[in-house]
């Protein structure tokens, strides 16, 4: 089965405009905004809440921010100890948790 992708309106106009022309590398949509991947520490364990202090770093590992908020809208995240590892998103200047390390003895896989 191949891949399917969905685009909005514009972006669709806007993907079927280039083909064909050559301009192989093109911003699609976003409004204004793009997202932005880093590593992420935190700093303190996950408990409660939607967020968590963590330390941001580029994926070079050079650190970009520390004490930032983690940001977790549906707490998907939440049990993560202090000092867990992962990668997140900056958008609109807030760092968003997309992916961390799994813990199989607490059940988590």
């Amino acid at each position: 089965m191949a891949d399917v992708y969905g685009f909005n309106a514009a972006d669709s106009e806007a993907l079927i405009s280039m083909i064909g022309t050559g301009d192989s590398v093109r911003r699609l949509g976003g409004g204004g905004g793009g997202a932005t991947l880093y590593r992420f520490e935190t700093t303190a364990a996950y408990t409660s809440g939607t967020s968590v202090s963590a330390t941001i770093k580029t994926m070079a590992g050079t650190t970009f921010a520390s004490g930032a908020t983690l940001k977790d809208p549906e707490a998907i995240f939440m049990g993560m100890a202090s000092g867990t590892k992962g990668y997140c998103i900056a958008q609109g200047g807030e760092y968003f948790a997309i992916q961390a390390a799994c813990n199989a003895e607490e059940g988590y896989v």
